[in-house]
């Protein structure tokens, strides 16, 4: 993920302002947005903040025991390799 001069300027000046970032996500995608996000505001010193979103039919305590969200799972792990080898993730 490259970041553009003008880019720049903004994550700069946000940071000024806030320097802190929250995300409500859900959970499937939870970590890989994370290690993305990361990746470019950390960096600049800003503060992120991590939490799943509640959903009806994916908890964190019983998400395995579908075969779909455990497919769903093994997909997103290798999405975050993937990305990881590119230089994309934290």
């Amino acid at each position: 993920m490259r970041l553009k001069a003008n880019h720049s300027i903004r994550i700069t000046l946000w940071r000024s302002l806030c320097g802190l970032m929250a995300f409500v996500l859900l959970p499937l995608h939870q970590l890989r947005t994370y290690f993305t996000f990361a990746k470019v505001f950390q960096p600049q010193g800003i503060k992120i903040i991590n939490h799943y979103a509640d959903t009806g039919e994916w908890h964190p305590a019983t998400w395995f025991l579908s075969t779909e969200h455990r497919k769903l799972v093994r997909s997103e792990i290798e999405r975050i390799q993937k990305y990881r080898e590119k230089g994309d993730l934290l």
